[in-house]
C-alpha cells in the first residue's frame, strides 16, 4: 500500500483455553513483497470453528488458516474479489476433508464454521485507501463505522455472501466472530478508542475473536505533490478546470487575411483609365469636348466609390465571426458530462462482467461438490444444486446470451436428473398418437399382454386394441368389436379382457370377441376401479371403506364377499393394484398395503418430493417394484418402500394411466390422446 495511507490494526485474539470443539481467532497478513502486496493487498480475516468436543478444532482452525491465506496469495490471474471467495471455498472444503477423516476413525461429527475475510486491495492517487472487498460464510460479524454511522455489512440467511466498499479515510472495519456478534449490534458497537484500548490490554474470552483496522490519509502528502497528482487523474475531485475567456477564444480562431482594399481604389483605377481615354480623345477631338467629358468622369467615380463601400461593408458583415461565450461553457459542460457518463458506463460494465464470472465460477463449483455426494448424501446434493441454480439464474440476468450459461443450464439438468434419478422421457419416446383415431377425445384406462395394448376412450366409448408391429405402424382394431361401450377400466388375464362400465362388469374372450356379463351385483356406479388376481375379480369401493371379491368357481362367479377383515378408511383411494397383497394408493400420496384381509406397514422412503396428485398405481406378484404415476412422472418403488428411479418429462404433463408388460421390461404410459413407451 502507498506509503501515505496509514493502516492501524487492533486484535482481540481467542482464548487457547477455549473448550474443546471450540475455536476462534483473528488473523492479519501483510505480503512482505511488493508486487505480491500490489496484487494481492492485505488480508484480515476472523476464523470460528464450533464442533463436537470429539474434534480438534484449534488444530482444524490452524489448518484452515493455512489453507485460506495459501490460496488467496497463490499465482492466479484472478481479482481480488473472485481470489478471496475461492480461498474461502477452499478453506471451507479443507475443513470438509478433515471432519470426512474423523467420520472414518470414530463416528459421525458435526462441524459449523464461520468466516469473515477483507482484503484491503490497490492504491490512489488522490490519497484514498483503495478498495474494501468483503467475504462472509455462515455466520461471523462484519461491521464499517463511516462518517460517525455503523452499519453491519453482508447481513443475510444464504450460506455465503460477497462485497466490495470504497475505501475512504477515516473508514473503520471490524471482523468478529459469531459471538461477538450476537453480543454487538451496530447500535451498541462500542467507540473505536475504547475498543482500540480493551483489544490492547489482552484479555482473551473464550469464543469471542475480532481485528479492527482504520484507515487514515497522511496529511503530510507536500501539496505539490497532491496537486501533480489530481492533475494527472481525469476528472479526479482536486483537478481544476479553467475556462477560457471569450478574448482568449477569439484569439485562437483562425485568423482571416486582412484585406489592404480601400473603397476609392477602384475608383482611383476606373479614373485613370477613363483619364486615359479622355485624354486621348481631348486630343483628336480638341478643346469642344473637353470640359463634357470631365463631367462625365466626375459621375462615373462618385457612382463606382458608393458600390465599391457598399459591397464591402457587405462583404464584411457576413464574415464576421459570431461566438457567443454561453454556447462555449455549454459545449464543454456537454464534453464532460460525455467523458465522465463513458468512464462511468465502463466501470459498470467491468463490474457486472467481475459479477457474471464469479457466479459462473460459483456455479460450477456448487456442481463439482454436488456430484460428489450423489449417491452418498441425496439430501445436500439437492440442497447444493438449488444453490447452483440460484446462481446461474443471477449470472443469467446479468448476460443470458453467454454460451457458457447455455452448456450450464444443460448440466445443471444431468447433475439434477443423477440426483433424483430421472429417466427423461420426450417426444422420441412416443408409441401411438390416439387423436389421430376419429372422433377421439379422452382416454381413461389402458392394459395390455401379448404385444397388445387396449385403450378406452370417453368420447368415443371405444375400446381399441393396438399391436405393435416391429419397426412398423401398429394395427388398431375395435378390441371387443363394437359389443361393449363406454369402459371406464380395463384388465387383462389369460385369454380375457375385463371392463368396468358405470352400469356393468364385462368380460370379453380377445380370440372369438364374445362378450359375457359374470358378475351378479347391482351398484356397479360406486365401484372406483378394479384389478384382476389368479382370475379372481376384485372391486374397490371407497363409499363403503370395502374391497370386494368375486372368487371364480370355474362356470361363473360367486357373489360379492368383504374381503377386509379389519376397518381401514379407503375414502381417499385413487387406485388399486393386486399381486397376492392388495395395494391401494390415496389422493395425498399414501400408499397402504393389505395382506390377507389386513393392512401391514408400509411407506414410501429415498424420495425428495413427496408424491402429489397420484393418478394411478400397478405391479404384479412377478414384478420388482410397485409403479405409481403421480403429476407429470411414475415412480418406480421396490415392495420394501425404497424408492429407485423415475420417468420424468413434460410430455406427462396430463398423464392418466400405466401399465407395465408382464416380463418388466417395458412400461406404457397414458395421457389424454397419447401412450409412450419407455424401457425399464
Amino acid at each position: 500500500m502507498p506509503a501515505r495511507v496509514e493502516i492501524k490494526v487492533s486484535k482481540l485474539e481467542g482464548s487457547p483455553l477455549a473448550e474443546r470443539g471450540k475455536f476462534a481467532q483473528a488473523y492479519e497478513y501483510t505480503p512482505p513483497e511488493e508486487d505480491l502486496l500490489k496484487r494481492r493487498g492485505q488480508l484480515f480475516v476472523v476464523l470460528d470453528i464450533d464442533a463436537d468436543p470429539a474434534f480438534d478444532a484449534a488444530l482444524a482452525g490452524k489448518l484452515v488458516w493455512d489453507s485460506l491465506s495459501e490460496e488467496y496469495f497463490s499465482e492466479s490471474d484472478d481479482l481480488p474479489l473472485k481470489a478471496l471467495e475461492r480461498a474461502v471455498f477452499a478453506a471451507k472444503n479443507r475443513l470438509t476433508n478433515l471432519v470426512h477423516s474423523q467420520d472414518e476413525l470414530g463416528g459421525e461429527v458435526k462441524v459449523d464454521l464461520n468466516v469473515a475475510a477483507a482484503v484491503l486491495w490497490g492504491d490512489s492517487l488522490t490519497g484514498e485507501a483503495g478498495v474494501l472487498y468483503f467475504v462472509r460464510r455462515g455466520n461471523p460479524s462484519v461491521f464499517l463505522r463511516r462518517a460517525g454511522q455503523v452499519r453491519q455489512l453482508l447481513a443475510g440467511e444464504e450460506p455465503s455472501s460477497v462485497a466490495s466498499v470504497v475505501a475512504e479515510s477515516g473508514d473503520v472495519v471490524l471482523l468478529g466472530s459469531r459471538d461477538f456478534g450476537k453480543n454487538f449490534t451496530p447500535a451498541t458497537l462500542p467507540e473505536v478508542s475504547f475498543l482500540e484500548r480493551e483489544f490492547a490490554v489482552g484479555h482473551q474470552v473464550p469464543g469471542l475473536a475480532a481485528i479492527l483496522f482504520s484507515l487514515e490519509v497522511n496529511s503530510e502528502v507536500p501539496e505539490r505533490e497532491k496537486e501533480k497528482e489530481a492533475e494527472e487523474t481525469p476528472f479526479g475531485p482536486g483537478r481544476k478546470l479553467a475556462l477560457p475567456s471569450p478574448a482568449g477564444i477569439l484569439e485562437r480562431l483562425p485568423k482571416k487575411k486582412k484585406s489592404v482594399f480601400h473603397p476609392l481604389d477602384g475608383v482611383e483605377k476606373a479614373w485613370a483609365s477613363v483619364t486615359s481615354a479622355g485624354g486621348e480623345l481631348c486630343s483628336s477631338l480638341g478643346g469642344r469636348v473637353r470640359s463634357r467629358f470631365g463631367y462625365l468622369g466626375q459621375a462615373v467615380r462618385e457612382k463606382l466609390a458608393f458600390r465599391i463601400s457598399r459591397g464591402q461593408e457587405i462583404y464584411l458583415e457576413r464574415r464576421r465571426p459570431k461566438i457567443g461565450l454561453p454556447k462555449v461553457i455549454a459545449l464543454l459542460v456537454l464534453v464532460l458530462l460525455s467523458s465522465v457518463t463513458f468512464t462511468i458506463w465502463r466501470q459498470r460494465q467491468r463490474i457486472r462482467v467481475e459479477e457474471f464470472d464469479r457466479r459462473l465460477s460459483l456455479v460450477e463449483e456448487t456442481l463439482d461438490e454436488a456430484e460428489d455426494l450423489i449417491g452418498l448424501s441425496a439430501g445436500r446434493a439437492k440442497e447444493l444444486w438449488q444453490e447452483a441454480q440460484e446462481a446461474l439464474e443471477e449470472a443469467s440476468a446479468i448476460n443470458s446470451r453467454d454460451s457458457r450459461v447455455a452448456s450450464l443450464e444443460q448440466r445443471l439438468g444431468d447433475v439434477f436428473n443423477l440426483i433424483e434419478k430421472v429417466t427423461p422421457v420426450a417426444d422420441n419416446n412416443l408409441f401411438y398418437d390416439l387423436s389421430s383415431q376419429p372422433g377421439w377425445t379422452q382416454a381413461l384406462s389402458i392394459a395390455g399382454g401379448d404385444g397388445t395394448i387396449y385403450v378406452s376412450d370417453s368420447g368415443t366409448k371405444a375400446t381399441l386394441a393396438i399391436k405393435e408391429v416391429p419397426a412398423g405402424t401398429p394395427q388398431v382394431e375395435e378390441a371387443t368389436a363394437n359389443k361393449v361401450e363406454g369402459a371406464r377400466r380395463l384388465a387383462r388375464e389369460g385369454d380375457f379382457l375385463y371392463l368396468l362400465t358405470s352400469d356393468n362388469f364385462y368380460r370379453t374372450q380377445l380370440f372369438t370377441k364374445g362378450s359375457d356379463s359374470p358378475l351378479s351385483f347391482d351398484d356397479f356406479a360406486a365401484v372406483l376401479t378394479f384389478d384382476t388376481y389368479n382370475t379372481n375379480i376384485y372391486f374397490l369401493i371407497p363409499s363403503e371403506n370395502q374391497i370386494l371379491k368375486f372368487l371364480n368357481l370355474g362356470d361363473e362367479y360367486s357373489r360379492a364377499l368383504s374381503w377386509l377383515k379389519e376397518p381401514v378408511v379407503l375414502e381417499g383411494a385413487v387406485d388399486m393394484a393386486i399381486d397376492g397383497a392388495v395395494w391401494t394408493i390415496n389422493y395425498d400420496g399414501t400408499v397402504m398395503k393389505f395382506f390377507a384381509g389386513r393392512r401391514e406397514a408400509f411407506s414410501v422412503s429415498g424420495l425428495t418430493s413427496g408424491i402429489t396428485q397420484p393418478k394411478a398405481i400397478y405391479t404384479r406378484a412377478a414384478f420388482s417394484r410397485l409403479y405409481i404415476a403421480e403429476n407429470n412422472r411414475v415412480l418406480a418403488v421396490n415392495k420394501d418402500g425404497q424408492f429407485e428411479r423415475q420417468f420424468k418429462g413434460d410430455v406427462f404433463s396430463d398423464l392418466v394411466d400405466l401399465w407395465v408388460t408382464d416380463d418388466e421390461t417395458s412400461l406404457f404410459v397414458l395421457t389424454s390422446s397419447k401412450i409412450y413407451k419407455v424401457g425399464l
